[in-house]
C-alpha cells in the first residue's frame, strides 16, 4: 500500500507522514509550490532523511489556477501520473482542487482551516485578473471535498462558526471524524528527553541560553500577534493580555529579572511593541524573528512557563501542542461552555491579564506541582493527540485500501 500526503500547512502532513513510516507504511509527502518557508520539512526536523520521501510539486497557487493547470499539461503531466500511482491520498490546502481537476480522488481531507471555510466558496482578491482562476478553483475545491471519504480534524472544527457553516453548506456532516487534535507535530524528536541531542543543530540555542542565564523567570509566548487590527474573528489571540499580565509580574518580582520571549509574527506586532513601551517593560522583553518549529522547540526547553491563546478559547492549536510536548506548564484559555475541561489535558486556566498574572504567581509558588502538571499534560497529548488519532486514521486507511482492492 502506498499513501500520498499532498500539502503541508503547519507541517501537519510532514508529521503524519513520519508516523505512518514509523509503522512500516510506505508514505510520501508532496509539497505544493506555495508552502510557507516555515511550513516545509527543513523547518521541522534536524536531519535530511525527509529528502528520501518528499517531492516538490510545481502547482498549488489558486490565484493562477488556470495557468498552473496549463503548465502541468505542457510539462507532460509527469506529476499527475506519479500521484495516480498511490493507493490512498490525503490532501489539504489548495491541493484538493488540483487533484479533482485531474480526476484524482482525495480519499481523506484534513483541513487546515481556510481550505474548508473559504477555498470552496469565495477567495478575495483585489486583482481582477485572478477572478476567473479563483472561481474555477473554488468549484473544484468544493467538488473534491464533497467527494472525499472522510474529513479528519480536531474537535474545535465543530466549535468555530465559519467551519461549522462550511460543513453544513458542503453537506459533509456525516463524513467528519474528530479527535482532540490532529497529530501536527512529530513528538519523537521534541520531547524533553530527546531534544537535547539536537541542541547543536539549532542556530538559536545559544540565544535562548543567554536569556535563561540572565533570568530566573522566562515566559514563552509564540502565538501570532493578533489582538487589535484583526479582521478575522477566528484568529484572535489577545496577546495584549499576556503582555499586561507579565508587566505586573515585572513590578512585583524585579529581583528575578523576568523575561518574556515574543516573536515578530502577526499583523499587530507594532501595537504589541507600543504597549510594551507604554508599560515600561522593554528591557524585560526579548523579540525573536519568525522561526522554524525546530528552533521554537529548543527555545521552549529554556523557558519556565508557556502561554497559549486568549481569544476564542479553542482547546488545541500549534502553539498549545508544542508547549505541552515540551513538558512546559501552560497558561491558556479554553471556552468552558464549548469544551468539557474534565477530560482535557491539565493546564493553568486564565482568561485575561489579571488571571495570567495570577497564574504566573501560582507557578512561582508551586513550581514542583506545575512541573508535574506539565508532565501529565505531555502524556495526555501523546496518548490522545498522537498515538490514538494515528492508529484510528490508519485503520480507516486499511479499510479503504481493502475496499479498493
Amino acid at each position: 500500500m502506498k499513501v500520498a500526503f499532498v500539502g503541508n500547512m503547519n507541517n501537519m502532513f510532514f508529521a503524519i507522514t513520519r508516523y505512518f513510516r514509523d509503522r512500516s507504511i510506505t508514505a510520501d509527502l508532496f509539497l505544493l509550490n506555495n508552502e510557507a518557508p516555515h511550513f516545509t520539512p527543513a523547518a521541522d526536523t534536524y536531519d535530511l532523511a525527509y529528502r528520501d520521501y518528499t517531492y516538490q510539486l510545481s502547482f498549488g497557487n489558486p490565484y493562477w489556477f488556470l495557468n498552473e493547470i496549463k503548465q502541468i499539461k505542457e510539462q507532460g503531466m509527469s506529476e499527475i501520473k506519479k500521484l495516480k500511482e498511490y493507493d490512498v491520498i490525503f490532501a489539504l490546502g489548495s491541493a484538493p482542487a488540483f487533484l479533482e481537476y485531474f480526476n484524482i480522488k482525495m480519499d481523506f481531507f484534513i483541513p487546515a482551516g481556510i481550505d474548508l471555510y473559504s477555498f470552496p466558496f469565495y477567495i478575495e482578491s483585489a486583482n481582477k485578473k485572478h477572478r476567473k482562476h479563483l472561481d474555477l478553483f473554488s468549484q473544484y475545491q468544493q467538488k473534491s471535498i464533497k467527494n472525499t471519504e472522510k474529513v479528519f480534524s480536531s474537535q474545535d472544527i465543530l466549535q468555530i462558526p465559519s467551519l461549522k457553516t462550511a460543513i453544513t453548506q458542503l453537506s459533509i456532516e456525516k463524513k467528519i471524524k474528530t479527535f482532540y487534535s490532529i497529530p501536527i507535530i512529530y513528538e519523537n524528536i521534541y520531547n524533553k528527553n530527546t531534544i537535547q541531542d539536537n541542541f547543536n543543530k539549532s542556530y538559536w540555542k545559544h540565544e535562548f541560553e543567554k536569556i535563561r542565564k540572565k533570568s530566573k523567570l522566562v515566559v514563552f509566548h509564540h502565538s501570532r500577534h493578533v489582538w487589535k487590527n484583526n479582521i478575522d474573528p477566528n484568529a484572535l489571540k489577545q496577546n495584549n493580555f499576556v503582555i499586561e499580565g507579565f508587566a505586573q509580574i515585572v513590578q512585583e518580582h524585579s529581583s528575578l529579572n523576568p523575561q518574556l520571549i515574543l516573536f515578530d509574527y502577526g499583523p499587530d506586532v507594532a501595537d504589541s511593541k507600543q504597549l510594551i513601551s507604554k508599560l515600561g517593560i522593554t528591557n524585560h522583553v526579548e523579540w525573536m524573528p519568525l522561526m522554524n518549529r525546530k528552533d521554537i522547540m529548543v527555545g521552549l526547553y529554556f523557558c519556565d512557563i508557556a502561554t497559549g491563546e486568549f481569544g476564542h478559547g479553542w482547546s488545541m492549536g500549534g502553539t498549545i501542542i508544542e508547549s505541552l510536548i515540551a513538558s512546559k506548564p501552560l497558561i491558556h484559555y479554553i471556552d468552558k461552555l464549548a469544551i468539557d475541561l474534565r477530560h482535557l489535558y491539565p493546564f493553568l486556566y486564565a482568561q485575561d491579564a489579571k488571571e495570567i498574572h495570577e497564574k504566573i504567581n501560582y507557578f512561582l509558588n508551586n513550581k514542583q506541582k506545575c512541573d508535574e502538571i506539565a508532565d501529565r499534560a505531555y502524556l495526555w497529548i501523546k496518548e490522545y493527540c498522537i498515538n490514538g488519532p494515528i492508529e484510528s486514521i490508519i485503520q480507516d486507511v486499511y479499510k479503504l485500501s481493502g475496499s479498493k482492492a
